[in-house]
């Protein structure tokens, strides 16, 4: 949430949606998050930090994330995950192609987008 927050004005100017829509939006995420103890998925530490060095390091907790859960990827248009090859990474382009375009409903039934790839 953190994240979302930092960079309301961008999300706000990119996703068109009122203050009041995107509060209310910020909200429903805020609700579906699911906290979860480092334990769980300490163990992907090591290959997240291998994958990341050098690139942008603070992003290795979403890494690490997509590692330890099933799920069809990470939303990010930062160029940097792209040099990984560990996780599936979705641009927002790709994500609206295939949600909104012709390969509709691709990702019916899946996990959804938490952060990784099915291992």
């Amino acid at each position: 949430m953190v994240e979302i927050r930092e960079h309301l004005d961008l999300i706000r100017e990119k996703s068109r949606l009122s203050e009041q829509k995107l509060g209310e939006t910020i909200e429903i995420i805020g609700e579906r998050i699911k906290l979860v103890p480092g334990t769980h998925f300490g163990k992907w530490m090591h290959k997240a930090w291998a994958a990341m060095r050098g690139t942008d390091e603070r992003d290795v907790p979403f890494l690490v994330l997509a590692l330890s859960f099933p799920n069809d990827g990470i939303w990010s248009d930062d160029r940097h995950f792209q040099k990984q090859s560990l996780v599936k990474v979705w641009t927002t382009k790709e994500l609206v192609a295939h949600s909104f375009g012709e390969k509709k409903g691709i990702l019916k039934g899946r996990e959804g987008l938490a952060g990784g790839t099915h291992r």
